[in-house]
């Protein structure tokens, strides 16, 4: 049974952004984070990341951390994730990142691009906020340009057509 819940936030510009978490499939511990956006601060339009219910916690922490002056979504307390239903703890996880989302001042934090975008752990997370390392949201190439052609298997003569005995005598 597949628990999917989702949000759609309309920024000031009017442009939706729709996220939804759902519990993966054989794993209690981990949440996909789905999100799908147009909005200019997100490098990646369309993501999707596993996350544990923890990584929640830690990412409200570091937010919490970097901006005092802000009131944080809250979660709930974190034995709760063992015992709730994943209908309620997707409901619980997206609804904090939806209101995380919707404050303007949080769409510049790293952390929060990192965490949605790729599948950094925490802990290299962090590394980037202490300036140890300096990751980045990307598009991988591959999706950018898709390449099918096959070159290698059919050679040059599918591009430009077989020639056959080429610069022999029998062709003067």
């Amino acid at each position: 049974m597949e628990v999917r819940l989702n949000f759609c936030i309309i920024d000031s510009s009017g442009q939706p952004t729709f996220l939804s978490v759902c519990p993966v499939p054989g794993d209690s511990q981990l949440f996909y984070i789905h999100l799908q956006t147009s909005h200019y601060s997100f490098s990646i339009k369309k993501s999707c990341v596993a996350r544990s219910g923890s990584s929640f916690y830690q990412l409200r922490s570091i937010l919490k951390s970097h901006h005092p002056y802000l009131t944080m979504p809250s979660l709930p307390m974190l034995p709760s994730l063992w015992i709730c239903s994943y209908h309620t703890i997707s409901l619980q996880l997206v609804t904090f990142l939806s209101m995380v989302v919707a404050e303007r001042e949080l769409l510049s934090n790293k952390a929060l691009h990192l965490f949605l975008q790729t599948e950094l752990s925490m802990e290299k997370i962090k590394d980037n906020l202490e300036g140890k390392r300096d990751d980045e949201v990307f598009v991988p190439k591959s999706k950018i340009v898709k390449d099918d052609r096959n070159n290698a298997k059919e050679g040059f003569g599918a591009l430009f057509g077989n020639v056959k005995n080429a610069g022999t005598k029998e062709d003067f």
